[in-house]
């Protein structure tokens, strides 16, 4: 089972709101119950692609990017 960013914040997701998501799954005792997956879903890309096609990570939502935000949630 897992949380995904959109059903709460829409387009409006962003690094701090799913730290603090994934710390409340921890604190509420949801992980204990098998939450084990935290997605972000749409938004966390920019609307304009890189000069090879590939998704642009939103520095202003994710300022450290997208691994380091992995990384902290593992």
């Amino acid at each position: 089972m897992g949380w995904n960013s959109w059903n709460r914040f829409g387009p409006f997701v962003s690094e701090r709101l799913v730290l603090e998501t994934a710390d409340a799954l921890v604190e509420s005792g949801m992980r204990d119950a098998g939450y084990r997956y935290v997605v972000v879903d749409d938004a966390w890309h920019e609307s304009a692609r890189n000069d090879d096609g590939d998704l642009v990570e939103n520095r202003w939502a994710f300022p450290r990017g997208m691994r380091n935000l992995a990384d902290e949630i593992h």
